[in-house]
């Protein structure tokens, strides 16, 4: 649930990187996001109080914002 909600939260900045193993299968990881200090700490915060379910990330402001009733 935390990791799916995660995922939704920060979707659109995850880090877009794909790396070879030692059997050399690529690997894609799936979270890694591209996000300020700040915003993780944020993120920490609202997961611990329950409040995570309402924001999503807003790229261009690079910042936590409250999801509008349609997201």
């Amino acid at each position: 649930m935390l990791e799916n909600l995660l995922h939704r939260v920060f979707a659109d900045v995850r880090l877009d990187v794909s790396q070879s193993g030692r059997d050399g299968r690529n690997y894609d990881p799936s979270e890694w996001y591209v996000v300020p200090q700040p915003v993780i700490d944020q993120a920490i915060d609202l997961i611990i109080s329950g409040e995570i379910v309402n924001v999503v990330y807003d790229r261009s402001a690079q910042r936590l914002v409250t999801r509008s009733p349609s997201s």
